[in-house]
């Protein structure tokens, strides 16, 4: 019987009729130019329609909520004790680690990691 169900998988898989399509599409990445002069591709914000300012808010909670995960793995923390350490209930950190980004500020991530021992060190430059 197992011999049986093995030909059959090995059927489906040489048959052109049962390629899998892809959940998600595969944005472009290519380079856009302004002026003949390169630009680097947009990033996954940029090219999900969030406008330029949002973009780049969006990729900083990002950041910050990886030095927040680093931290958080790295001393082996659990939720229960980050929640403590927040003063925050687990469910709500729950969602902060798990990437619901949009349910917090910037400076919250901040005072976050701040919390978990991190330092800030903060580098701004001049666009142009």
């Amino acid at each position: 019987m197992s011999s049986t169900v093995s030909k059959r998988k090995a059927a489906r898989r040489q048959s052109p009729t049962s390629k899998k399509r892809p959940l998600v599409t595969k944005l472009s990445n290519k380079r856009s130019t302004v002026k003949g002069k390169s630009k680097e591709p947009a990033s996954v914000f940029d090219q999900l329609g969030f406008s330029p300012k949002e973009s780049r808010k969006a990729q900083l909670k990002v950041k910050l909520l990886g030095s927040i995960l680093d931290i958080y793995r790295s001393k082996g923390y659990t939720q229960v004790e980050v929640a403590a350490l927040w003063n925050k209930p687990q469910s709500r950190v729950s969602e902060i680690l798990t990437g619901k980004l949009h349910l917090v500020r910037i400076g919250t991530l901040i005072d976050l990691l701040e919390s978990l021992g991190a330092d800030i060190d903060v580098m701004v430059m001049q666009a142009g």
